[in-house]
């Protein structure tokens, strides 16, 4: 697990590199700096939602009596654990990436269905929650400070921070509740199905997989996905609005 966890370390700085020195011959320094400054927002803010779905998924099974997520070593805050080396290098250069699934054994749960709901809509219910705390936060920090900076600095820098964390885990709660295989969304479907139809919709998952794919590529998804984002976004705001 070490030397997995360092080849993932490696495999990130040596794209993070490349990326530095493209952008630099593109855009000029103050163009990279610029760049550097939203990663640097972006990166912390992704691992928050990555790590805090992927927890969840297994500290829930792991509530339910299920060994496995702690023999894994997955009930634990270090990014490390969570993160898919090609998921991860996928995040900066096509901006859509994975984890690390969590692998879980329901036989361990009492209702295996009711198990298998849970630990399911644990990972994007977590998204949600820390996309309506970051939301509240950024509202608080917006009434103390109604003149948001347009100079790079720790101001700009704790006002970005708040917003990529609000958008991208409000983005990753969304997109997994899609029911496509293998999004969580479909999971929670199937502990709803009847077992036939589970059982038939287990051997299409390649084929959806492919189907998603091919959708991300051609723009089609993005044309259905955002709208559902932005609405989701609105809900929450209006909610968080109505504590602060």
């Amino acid at each position: 697990m070490f030397e997995q966890n360092k080849r993932l370390v490696k495999i990130v700085i040596v794209f993070l590199v490349l990326i530095i020195i493209n952008n630099i011959l593109k855009s000029g320094i103050s163009g990279f700096v610029k760049q550097l400054f939203v990663l640097l927002a972006v990166a912390p803010a992704a691992i928050i939602a990555i790590v805090g779905h992927e927890l969840s998924h297994a500290y829930v099974s792991h509530l339910l009596g299920d060994p496995l997520p702690k023999a894994l070593d997955r009930l634990t805050l270090n990014p490390l654990k969570h993160l898919d080396p090609l998921g991860t290098v996928m995040i900066f250069i096509a901006h859509i990436g994975w984890a690390k699934p969590v692998m879980i054994d329901p036989r361990y749960y009492k209702n295996r269905k009711i198990g298998e709901f849970l630990v399911a809509i644990a990972g994007p219910g977590m998204n949600f929650i820390l996309a309506f705390f970051s939301a509240i936060i950024f509202g608080i920090v917006l009434k103390s400070f109604p003149d948001v900076p347009d100079s790079i600095g720790l101001p700009l820098y704790i006002f970005s921070f708040l917003q990529y964390l609000f958008m991208l885990n409000t983005a990753l709660g969304v997109f997994n509740l899609i029911p496509i295989p293998p999004l969580d969304g479909s999971k929670i479907l199937y502990t709803i199905l009847p077992d036939e139809v589970v059982g038939i919709l287990s051997k299409l998952e390649p084929i959806m997989m492919i189907v998603l794919i091919i959708l991300v590529i051609s723009g089609a998804f993005q044309s259905f996905f955002f709208p559902l984002v932005l609405k989701a976004q609105n809900i929450i705001i209006s909610i968080a609005s109505f504590l602060i």
